[in-house]
């Protein structure tokens, strides 16, 4: 029932859009004085390359069907054979298969990925593909959510790294304090509490771009991506929300598609790196 709902209302997914990925190799192999820093760059960039991964799913596996399908084919012909689940057509198939899986990573291979990436969605939104279009959603979404939950496990090791390895810079209230950051609310203050109210800090930590993120999220997990009262009363307040939702009304739901999903993650990504940065700006300048 559900997937038939979302089939009345299939929109342009604008998956090409999501695959167009940042690059974060410098942020990620950046070696930055605080050990608290870098050990939580560490894992939020590791989480940030899993969650890419996870958007190349249909694309990488409509290639692979494909490679596969070609693969049988070419064995066939070459031992003359007419049954495709015969052992040694599928003997010959896979080791076909390998060489082309396992080949260098070229334009030709990457322009291949793309093309499979655009026929996989363009198979999925066919009239009649409920399951594989509400699928694609389900993905956008499981993608939003899992980069915002990585944003919110960074903020958290943040605190508590650096209240263990510089617990010298801060007064023993604030190293034994529990400092939440699993809110909206409790997010920019734990971190204003924390670091004094850093200007570059808590720029970093709370800004329009992440708040749109967390406030999207939000929607997702507990109201079905509809818009309701506090989702309106919260955008409102500082800093303020004004592009994604500008006109979204009460029951409105959100149109979810690759580009906005790339759009915020890609925000989020960079939030991220530049709060550890602040951080540890703000840690050298506190180390003899």
């Amino acid at each position: 029932m559900v997937f038939l709902i979302l089939a009345l209302w299939m929109h342009d997914l604008k998956f090409e859009e999501l695959t167009k990925y940042r690059n974060w190799k410098l942020q990620r192999e950046a070696v930055l004085n605080s050990p608290a820093c870098n050990k939580a760059k560490a894992v939020f960039g590791e989480s940030g390359q899993l969650i890419d991964t996870l958007t190349m799913v249909p694309g990488y596996s409509f290639m692979n069907g494909e490679s596969w399908g070609i693969s049988v084919i070419r064995a066939m012909n070459e031992l003359r054979s007419d049954n495709p689940d015969a052992p040694d057509v599928q003997a010959r198939a896979s080791k076909i298969w390998d060489e082309y899986d396992m080949g260098a990573i070229d334009q030709s291979a990457i322009q291949h990925f793309y093309e499979a990436t655009q026929n996989a969605v363009k198979m999925a939104c066919l009239p009649g593909r409920d399951l594989s279009f509400g699928a694609l959603l389900s993905l956008l979404k499981s993608v939003l959510i899992q980069s915002w939950s990585a944003y919110e496990l960074l903020t958290e090791q943040i605190l508590t790294e650096c209240k263990v390895s510089h617990a010298n810079l801060f007064s023993p209230q604030i190293v034994n304090k529990r400092h939440r950051v699993r809110s909206e609310s409790t997010l920019p203050v734990s971190y204003r509490e924390v670091f004094g109210g850093d200007s570059a800090i808590d720029s970093a930590v709370w800004n329009p771009g992440v708040k749109g993120h967390a406030l999207l999220r939000h929607l997702l997990v507990h109201s079905h991506g509809k818009v309701d009262d506090t989702h309106l009363k919260q955008r409102r307040l500082d800093p303020i929300v004004n592009e994604w939702d500008a006109y979204a009304l009460v029951g409105d739901e959100i149109i979810i598609d690759g580009e906005l999903v790339r759009r915020l993650v890609d925000r989020t990504n960079r939030a991220g790196y530049t709060l550890i940065g602040a951080v540890s700006d703000w840690i050298d300048a506190r180390t003899p």
